[in-house]
C-alpha cells in the first residue's frame, strides 16, 4: 500500500515550512486541473508565453508567474496578477471553494463509456504555505461524481478518508526547493509528454498517488525521478506481491526552441524475499534506472520526447515508448509500443490551433506476469487505455480576456484490449494484431469547451456530439449522444499572511 507519512511526521513537517528567509524563495505548484491552465497552455501554444517546463507538468507558480509577467500579452499580464501570491518571502494562504456539478458519465474523458451520470456538490478546501527553501500545499475535495467513476479508486490516494467515497485528497505535498533541485514528498498530478495529450509513463488522467521525488538541475540540463509503492498484490498461492514503480526523465534544452527528453520506467514486483535491497528502499531507485534492480522482477518502458519550435508561432511536440520491442522470429507476440504527436500554433491576433494523434498498440503496458503491468489496482498509471488510435483538431478562442471557448472535433478508433485484460498465453499470441483487437469501435466527437474565471468565478467544462459505430464492440450497432460535464466553483480567501 501507498504510504505517507503519519500525522506527527506531517506537523513537523508544516512546523520546519516557515524558516528564516534564504536565498531561494520556494514555490507550490499549478495544479494540472486548474480552470486557469487552458487559458495558459493557449498562450504558450500561440508563443506569446515561454513554456517554463516543455514536456513536464505542472508549472512551479513562480516560474509560469515569471514568463506570464514577461509577455507582452494584456491576456497573460492578467493572469501573472491572478496568479502572484501578492507577497515576497514567507507567505501562507487558506481559501475554500463551494460549488457544484453535472456530468453526463462518471468518466471524466467523455469518448471512453465509463459510469452513470450524475449532479451534485463540488467543494474545496485548499492550504499553501511557502517560506525560504520549503513549500506546502494541500487540497482535499468534496466531490459526489467520484463513486461513478470506474477510474477512481479511494484507496489509492484518498489517505486519510479510505472509507469517505465522496471525499479524496488531490494534492499534498511538502518540497524542499533550492537552486540544484527539489526533493519532494507527497502526492499531486503529474504528466510526462506534449501537452493536452496524457503521457505514457505518467499521466494525470489517472489520479495521483503518494511518492517520493528528485529533481537535479533548473537550467538547460534536467534530470527528473519518482518513486512510490504501488498497492501490494497477490500471486496464484495467495503469496503477498510487493511492488514498485520508478521513473526517471532527462531533458535538455538545446537553445530556446528545442527541448530533448528521454526517460525510462520500471514496475518492479516481487515476495518479498525475492527483491533486492535496493528495491525495497524505495530512496535509492530515485537515481538507480530499473533495468539495475531486481533483475527476474521487473518490466521496463524507454522512451523520448522533443518540444520544437521551428517558428515563433508553430510548435511541435512528440513521444515515443517502447514497452518491448522483440527481433526474435519465433516469438508470436506483437511488439508493444505507444506515441503521440502534436503541433500547435497561433491563429490571427488572439486564436490558437492544435492537432493530435496519439496511440497504443494492442498489448502496451502489460506483460505475461500481471503484477508486472504498468497498472496500481488495475488503472493506468500513464495511459487509462491501449489497443487504440485518437485525431483531434481544436480552436482555442480566448474571451474578454478571461475565458477560453475551445471549439473540438476528435476521432477514437479503439480495439477490445484492456489494459485490464489477461495477456494472452503463446498459442494464442498468433491470433493477437499490433492494433485492435476484435471489433473497433469508431466514435466521432463534435463539442466544444469552457475554461476559465472570473473574480471568484471559476467554470470548467465541455459539452457534445458523440457519435459511435459498432458501439459497446458490436458489429453495425450505432449510437449518437449528447455528452457533457461541468464543475462551477466560487472561492473565498479563509486566512492569509506573509512578511
Amino acid at each position: 500500500m501507498p504510504l505517507l507519512p503519519g500525522p506527527r511526521a506531517w506537523l513537523l513537517c508544516l512546523a520546519l515550512a516557515a524558516p528564516a528567509r534564504l536565498r531561494a524563495q520556494a514555490s507550490p505548484y499549478l495544479p494540472t486541473d486548474d480552470p486557469r491552465m487552458p487559458l495558459i497552455e493557449h498562450l504558450i501554444a500561440r508563443g506569446d508565453v515561454r513554456d517554463p517546463s516543455p514536456l513536464e507538468r505542472p508549472f512551479r507558480k513562480s516560474d509560469i508567474v515569471a514568463a506570464l509577467a514577461a509577455s507582452e500579452s494584456p491576456v497573460a499580464r492578467r493572469l501573472a496578477l491572478d496568479l502572484a501570491p501578492g507577497r515576497h518571502g514567507r507567505w501562507a494562504r487558506f481559501t475554500g471553494k463551494l460549488g457544484g456539478g453535472g456530468y453526463s458519465q462518471g468518466r471524466r474523458d467523455l469518448l471512453q463509456d465509463g459510469g452513470k451520470g450524475s449532479s451534485g456538490v463540488y467543494s474545496e478546501i485548499q492550504s499553501e504555505v511557502a517560506g525560504g527553501h520549503l513549500a506546502f500545499a494541500g487540497r482535499s475535495s468534496l466531490e459526489t461524481r467520484l463513486p461513478d467513476d470506474p477510474d477512481y479508486i479511494a484507496s489509492r490516494s484518498s489517505w486519510p478518508f479510505l472509507h469517505e467515497k465522496n471525499v479524496r485528497i488531490v494534492d499534498f505535498y511538502l518540497e524542499f526547493q533550492a537552486r540544484w533541485g527539489s526533493v519532494h514528498l507527497g502526492q499531486m498530478a503529474r504528466n510526462w509528454g506534449p501537452a493536452g495529450i496524457p503521457g505514457v509513463p505518467l499521466s494525470d488522467g489517472a489520479y495521483p498517488r503518494p511518492d517520493i521525488g528528485l529533481t537535479l538541475g533548473r537550467g538547460a540540463i534536467r534530470f527528473s525521478s519518482i518513486a512510490t509503492r504501488l498497492r501490494n498484490g497477490h500471486d496464484g498461492t495467495g503469496t503477498p506481491i510487493e511492488r514498485y514503480f520508478v521513473a526517471h526523465r532527462l531533458s535538455a534544452r538545446v537553445n530556446r526552441d528545442l527541448t530533448l527528453a528521454a526517460w525510462e520506467v520500471g514496475l518492479i514486483a516481487g515476495p518479498a524475499g525475492a527483491l533486492d535491497g535496493s528495491t525495497r528502499a524505495i530512496a535509492p531507485l530515485l537515481v538507480i534506472p530499473a533495468l539495475v534492480a531486481s533483475k527476474f522482477h521487473r518490466n521496463e518502458m524507454v522512451g523520448g520526447d522533443i518540444s520544437w519550435r521551428p517558428s515563433p508561432r508553430f510548435r511541435l511536440e512528440a513521444q515515443l515508448a517502447i514497452d518491448d520491442w522483440n527481433f526474435d522470429a519465433n516469438n508470436p507476440y506483437p511488439q508493444r509500443w505507444a506515441g503521440s504527436i502534436t503541433g500547435s500554433g497561433a491563429l490571427g491576433r488572439n486564436a490558437s490551433w492544435r492537432a493530435g494523434y496519439a496511440t497504443a498498440s494492442s498489448l502496451a503496458f502489460r506483460t505475461l506476469n500481471p503484477e508486472e503491468s504498468f497498472v496500481d489496482q488495475g488503472i493506468g498509471i500513464g495511459r487509462l487505455f491501449p489497443d487504440n488510435e485518437i485525431l483531434d483538431l481544436s480552436l482555442g478562442l480566448p474571451v474578454r480576456n478571461t475565458w477560453l471557448v475551445t471549439p473540438k472535433l476528435a476521432l477514437l478508433r479503439q480495439g477490445e484490449g484492456r489494459i485490464q485484460s489477461p495477456f494472452p498465453t503463446f498459442a494464442e499470441a498468433d491470433s493477437v494484431p499490433a492494433r485492435f483487437i476484435g471489433v473497433t469501435a469508431n466514435s466521432f466527437w463534435a463539442g466544444v469547451g469552457l475554461s476559465g474565471g472570473y473574480r471568484r468565478l471559476q467554470i470548467s467544462g465541455e459539452g457534445g456530439l458523440r457519435h459511435t459505430r459498432n458501439a459497446d464492440h458490436v458489429a453495425g450497432r450505432s449510437r449518437t449522444t449528447l455528452e457533457g460535464r461541468v464543475t462551477a466553483m466560487f472561492g473565498f480567501t479563509l486566512w492569509k499572511a506573509g512578511q
